[in-house]
């Protein structure tokens, strides 16, 4: 990590987690009724002073057997969850930003640290109630961060299921299941007075909710039709429709600091988003088997969905597939003991979001004369609405998928070795996606169906148990992938869609290109690949943006090894990364800062001199430059010369890496140390997780995302660190 500080303010601003789970259970029944009953607590403090999370759960499962044909079940699991967040990312209230843009000489903490820092006002508050921190609150100090702007959720969610099974027939079964799912989820940001992104301060109440309802009706049967023939299949009906409601509202400029109530504000916009689906399908699914040795497989379904054009709003999805058993036809009895193909096809269909054919009206904003600024109507009682900004496409299609498969599973020395392999290669048409849309039309973005994307790959996972005896036993699992995710095509007039990044460096769909391509500024090369350099000794920059990165890895693999002997357990898993692009913008904002070790080291070097030809003469470049020289001022900087940032290509690094992913050991008690007690079984387990990290990656960690596990891939700028923890669990069974 050359390009990160590693100064006291940074190291000791983070703090130890802590987590308490506990967890009990009970199973009982008898021949007719059975039940499962289960709860659990947990408690949690984050690695950032004031960071919490709580979570408590209870579920319960009943069957009955009412009749010897007639069988109902029941299932509720209710769970409530929430605490205390902190501000992370790209903006001047992020952690990661406030840590890492101040210069090494400036202590956040001033003479505190972690949570008696956060607690302690005289760290980031000045006595006049001003903010305390670098640059005079450009950025926020991280310890006001966490003190003074408050981010909390409560999270409310149950999840229930209602079936029965009634056998009409010994191989008949008619099946029905209601399923609900429902949640609420209220949060709360405030933003003080004298906060960098807001000094006025701003509060804001956010509250979602959702509703799931999942119907489904089914006729299965299961009857050999000879000796040699099985059979098998699933007729039915299946039904989803969801609601959704999202009310925010936002008061900006507080009256009293601190105090986080929409009443303290002097002005106030609200919205309201209401969101519905309903998705009804028959389906039918049909399995034959010949001899334990061919196997026949076909499946069709047919969707409906209200967010689709109401005079074609359904899709149909397909597959057909076999298998066989080839060991059959020959003695497996050897080192060769099981060996079978398999392949299949299908194509899959996908509804539009919800919305997408309608361009619909929102509340309008106003601003710009001085005292109204970026407001949401009601703006002095009047209400107005303006047309949405993305224009909607009564036309749009379903998304299609077509895949194509095949397989190998092979088992070797009485299966103490076994291989499985896939090849796949999907491609989906007419994907729905919002792309750019010229302003004069009176919209920015449309929805359309954008284009072909292809995804081909490998993937193979394999066991082996090289030792095994009476007491001691040794397993090696292996997962191991390889994929190409390719844009074949997009419509027309639309040269590249943005998933996420900013406008200098993002990560976007262009054909031709791997999906998530990272786009941004480049330096100017010849047609060779040259890098080209000005007279003056440094590298000239390209007029036209470009790809500058693949953020698709080569191939990524999982190892793990389990050792047993006896009544203890070890097993560690390892996690390979091979390839993979990852654009640090933190290195390139910290660099031009001067707040990055590499621009320590670097700044007393003035012979060096960059790779690449003269851009006049074609010649090697020779020229040796200063990379710092206070004499030709800050602009001459080798960070500072190419803007804020820098160039994104100089910011792209190989994410390939090697991390333990996970390791434990764990000790079952003996049931002579049990049988003075009752408890019938029960293990003591220690482990950790992402124990230690190998990468030449220079930022935090190349795992992490901006946008965490959205589309949008490859982009690191002030991501929060993963973190590594320990754990020591007790499992006791009565």
């Amino acid at each position: 990590m050359e390009h990160l500080q590693t100064h006291t303010t940074i190291l000791t601003f983070f703090v130890t987690g802590v987590l308490n789970e506990q967890n009990i259970s009970v199973r009982g029944g008898s021949e007719k009724i059975k039940y499962f009953l289960s709860g659990g607590k947990l408690h949690q403090t984050g690695v950032a002073p004031t960071e919490e999370f709580n979570r408590r759960s209870f579920r319960a499962d009943i069957s009955s057997q009412l009749r010897e044909d007639f069988e109902i079940s029941a299932s509720g699991t209710y769970v409530t969850s929430g605490g205390r967040r902190v501000q992370r990312g790209s903006n001047v209230s992020g952690i990661m930003l406030g840590l890492l843009r101040t210069t090494p000489s400036f202590d956040n903490g001033n003479g505190l640290t972690g949570r008696e820092a956060a607690d302690t006002p005289s760290t980031y508050e000045l006595p006049d109630g001003t903010q305390r921190s670098y640059r005079a609150g450009v950025y926020d100090n991280p310890y006001w961060t966490v003190a003074k702007n408050p981010s909390t959720d409560d999270v409310k969610r149950f999840i229930g299921r209602l079936s029965f099974d009634y056998k009409p027939l010994d191989w008949a079964t008619v099946r029905g299941t209601l399923a609900y799912d429902e949640y609420s989820d209220v949060r709360k940001a405030g933003v003080d007075i004298n906060s960098a992104g807001n000094p006025q301060g701003q509060v804001s109440d956010l509250s979602i909710f959702s509703e799931d309802i999942n119907t489904q009706l089914l006729f299965l049967v299961d009857r050999d039709i000879s000796e040699n023939i099985t059979f098998s299949s699933v007729l039915g009906y299946d039904g989803f429709t969801t609601k959704s409601l999202t009310r925010q509202a936002i008061g900006n400029n507080l009256t009293i600091p601190g105090f986080f109530h929409v009443s303290n504000t002097a002005s106030q916009s609200v919205f309201e988003n209401v969101g519905r689906k309903q998705l009804d399908a028959i389906l039918a699914d049909v399995k034959f088997g010949f001899n334990d040795t061919f196997f026949l497989n076909g499946a069709v379904r047919n969707d409906w969905s209200s967010t689709l054009p109401e005079n074609d709003n359904d899709f149909l999805s397909y597959s057909a597939g076999g298998a066989v058993v080839f060991s059959e036809f020959f003695d497996n009895s050897g080192f060769f003991n099981y060996g079978k193909l398999r392949g299949s096809y299908g194509k899959t269909g996908n509804d539009a979001p919800i919305f997408a054919t309608t361009t619909y009206y929102n509340a309008a904003v106003a601003g710009g004369d001085g005292f109204i600024d970026g407001n949401q109507f009601p703006i002095f009682s009047t209400v107005a609405f303006e047309r949405s900004a993305q224009l909607g496409n009564a036309e749009i299609r379903p998304e299609v998928t077509k895949e194509f498969e095949v397989g190998a599973e092979l088992k070797f020395w009485n299966s103490r070795l076994r291989l499985d392999v896939t090849y796949y290669d999907k491609e989906t048409t007419d994907q729905i996606i919002s792309v750019d849309q010229p302003a004069v039309t009176g919209f920015t973005s449309r929805i359309v169906n954008a284009g072909v994307i292809s995804n081909k790959g490998w993937e193979v996972l394999g066991f082996l148990n090289p030792v095994k005896t009476e007491n001691f036993n040794w397993n090696i699992d292996v997962n191991w992938t390889t994929y190409e995710n390719t844009v074949e095509e997009l419509t027309d007039n639309v040269e590249s869609i943005f998933l996420s990044g900013f406008t200098s460096t993002s990560s976007r769909v262009i054909a031709g290109e791997p999906y998530g391509a990272i786009f941004g500024s480049r330096f100017d090369r010849n047609e060779n690949g040259d890098v080209l350099i000005g007279d003056n000794g440094f590298p000239l920059v390209d007029p036209e943006d470009g790809v500058v990165g693949d953020p698709t890895p080569d191939w990524t693999m999982g190892v793990r090894n389990t050792f047993t002997y006896k009544n203890f357990s070890v097993s560690a898993l390892l996690d390979v990364r091979q390839g993979g692009d990852v654009w640090c913008g933190t290195c390139g904002i910290i660099d031009y800062f001067g707040t990055s070790q590499k621009t320590a080291e670097q700044r007393e070097i003035t012979d060096f001199v960059f790779e690449g030809v003269n851009a006049n003469t074609g010649a090697v470049n020779t020229t040796e430059v200063a990379l710092a020289d206070p004499a030709n001022g800050l602009g001459s900087y080798r960070w500072v010369r190419y803007g804020f940032g820098g160039v994104s290509e100089d910011y792209i690094f190989d994410s390939s890496w090697v991390r333990l992913r996970e390791a434990a050991i764990s000790y079952q008690l003996p049931q002579s140390l049990l049988d003075v007690t009752f408890f019938n079984s029960g293990s003591i387990t220690a482990s950790g997780r992402n124990l230690f990290l190998i990468t030449d990656y220079p930022g935090i960690d190349p795992e992490t995302n901006l946008t965490g596990s959205s589309n949008g891939i490859g982009l690191d700028y002030f991501n929060q660190p993963n973190t590594k923890s320990y754990a020591l669990t007790v499992k006791l069974n009565f």
